[in-house]
């Protein structure tokens, strides 16, 4: 029987990390709130956090397992090192807040998805819509997120970009729906990082059936909007049956996943300084390691086993059965999609945007996904964003996007442009569409 309980809210410690160092057994801190509860037990920004309930933070997804096991029914003992002294300090977790936006309603739902062994879980949806009733139903979108498996709401950070994006979303008159993972943020089940893309296209048709059966959402008029991977996971969505009425795809690639892969390592590694030979001496290794992953089915453990000389590949998020902070079988289903396939079936009017300084995808890879939907008889646009990177914002250029992604600011010109956009292509979906479809 589905729980009737609601889906509770998850503790927090109210700080912020700097990156993990692959071999060093500590999260440091870069950033506490000085009136959350890490603030309060004298945590510090500089202090290193070398275990949490006696669990030594060896891989940077300690840290949050221990906070969500512990919540807020008791302490979490914390062993701190602030310069040459360890301390031992607890602290008293409390609820994460909910965001807050001017004239902006933030509602916390929850819909249900099973996972490959037949186990229910509920997942957390997050649905920003402008403040007050209105007696027609409005449009809405789906916000599908990114590779990355954090949460896809920070209401302690007033810059995020997909908060920031979904209130300016519900300032232009659309329900805005996001939802969290499995295992992440407030929804149960297994960890997102474990479970293959068969569950992430499940779960978005999990949020997806939720978004449609609210009352205040018109099903005729509910558009995905994919970010980065949610680009590739949104034409699985939008089928003939599926009923939504269009596509917009930011920072996407229409490259196979492989290629995807080597391209965007390629231009990042330009802007860290390679170059030369030096560089595709490195593309050589990527291209031999993605042949082991993708064309014979290997872990990455597997493939530096079997050739050491790529161990210089290894990293905290590219090690043992992972990759980029997904199960490998994720990545390797992934690579097996026909994407400009996927595209070409799809029967309703897509936007491409592509940002100036977006350092993880090119423009070019935005436009294979217009020329394929073209090419299948359909209805595509692509925009390019002056100024904006990957990660939402506006920067100054684009290697200050790529070394300072921090100073970005988030002006309101994309929201603006998808709003005008589904303005221009109203399409009503016929009212059978959508009826039953819940499986990838």
């Amino acid at each position: 029987m589905y729980q009737l309980a609601p889906l509770p809210r998850r503790a927090h410690l109210g700080l912020r990390l700097g990156p993990f160092v692959r071999g060093r057994a500590f999260a440091s801190v870069a950033q506490v709130t000085d009136d959350g509860p890490a603030g309060r037990a004298g945590l510090r920004a500089g202090d290193l956090i070398l275990a949490a309930d006696a669990v030594s933070l060896t891989e940077p997804h300690l840290l949050g397992a221990a906070v969500r096991a512990c919540g807020c029914d008791r302490p979490l003992l914390l062993s701190v090192r602030r310069a040459d002294e360890t301390l031992a300090l607890e602290v008293q977790l409390e609820p994460l807040p909910r965001e807050s936006h001017a004239g902006i309603d933030v509602d916390h739902g929850e819909c249900p998805w099973s996972s490959a062994d037949g186990t229910t879980h509920r997942l957390r949806t997050i649905v920003t819509k402008i403040q007050g009733e209105s007696r027609a139903l409005a449009p809405a979108i789906l916000y599908l997120q990114g590779i990355g498996c954090e949460s896809c709401e920070s209401p302690l950070d007033p810059r995020h970009g997909p908060s920031l994006l979904t209130a300016e979303l519900a300032r232009c008159g659309f329900v805005v729906q996001r939802y969290e993972r499995s295992g992440v943020g407030d929804s149960e089940g297994p960890p997102a990082a474990s479970l293959d893309f068969f569950a992430e296209v499940a779960q978005a048709r999990a949020a997806l059936a939720a978004l449609r059966a609210r009352t205040d959402v018109d099903p005729r008029r509910i558009h995905l909007y994919g970010h980065s991977l949610g680009g590739m996971v949104a034409p699985l969505l939008a089928g003939p049956d599926d009923g939504v009425a269009g596509v917009i795809a930011f920072g996407t690639s229409g490259f196979r996943w492989r290629d995807c892969v080597l391209a965007t390592t390629r231009r990042q590694r330009r802007l860290g300084g390679l170059d030369g030979d030096a560089l595709d001496e490195q593309m050589r290794a990527w291209s031999t390691f993605g042949d082991a992953i993708y064309g014979e089915g290997l872990t990455p453990a597997e493939a530096f086993a079997r050739a050491p000389e790529l161990r210089r590949l290894e990293s905290a998020q590219n090690r043992g059965d992972s990759m980029f902070g997904r199960h490998v079988s994720f990545l390797q289903q992934l690579d097996r999609v026909d994407l400009a396939a996927l595209w070409r079936s799809v029967g309703v009017p897509v936007l491409v945007l592509h940002g100036e300084y977006d350092w993880i995808c090119s423009a070019e890879e935005g436009r294979v996904i217009v020329a394929a939907v073209e090419d299948g008889g359909g209805r595509a646009s692509f925009a390019e964003l002056p100024r904006v990177g990957h990660d939402l914002r506006a920067h100054e250029s684009l290697i200050t996007s790529f070394k300072t992604p921090q100073a970005g600011v988030t002006d309101g010109h994309l929201a603006s442009v998808v709003a005008a956009w589904i303005a221009a292509n109203q399409t009503d979906v016929p009212s059978h569409a959508g009826s039953g479809k819940t499986q990838p």
